[in-house]
């Protein structure tokens, strides 16, 4: 019986080893902040509005891309959004399909009306991993 449990008991303890340490790691003091937090493990949450101010229909994007916006809701022929909610991460979003046009990239915020080539609308998103700068903020 003691030859059996001989290769089993390193086994045993490197497996309570393992569960400790997950256990303390789990337990730890530290805060987690979102800037802590691994953007390729959350890239975020973007909702589209078909019209300014956060009206008509919505879209939300979740952790993917939209590479047009052919499937929304929309009842625009060109299926654009014309305002949007950032609620996580920072996307780029374009004016034309396929992330084509005038793209601009934005973080979390709201941005109830779009400007210059965006202000006849999103057709596009995709979130960024790692933004640039000369990021759009919120007004």
């Amino acid at each position: 019986m003691k030859r059996c449990l001989r290769p089993v008991v390193p086994l045993m303890l490197a497996l309570a080893a393992t569960t400790a340490w997950a256990n303390q790691s789990e337990s730890s003091n530290t805060p987690v902040t979102a800037d802590s937090q691994s953007t390729a493990l959350s890239p975020g949450r973007i909702v589209l509005y078909e019209y300014p101010n956060f009206a008509g229909p919505q879209v939300t994007i979740e952790s993917g891309m939209a590479q047009n916006l052919d499937w929304a809701n929309f009842n625009n022929p060109m299926h654009r959004a014309e305002s949007a909610r950032v609620e996580s991460g920072t996307w780029k979003i374009c004016s034309d399909r396929a992330f084509q046009g005038e793209c601009r990239v934005v973080g979390p915020g709201d941005y109830a009306t779009l400007s210059g080539a965006l202000a006849s609308g999103i057709a596009s998103a995709e979130p960024v991993l790692k933004p640039q700068l000369g990021a759009l903020t919120p007004r």
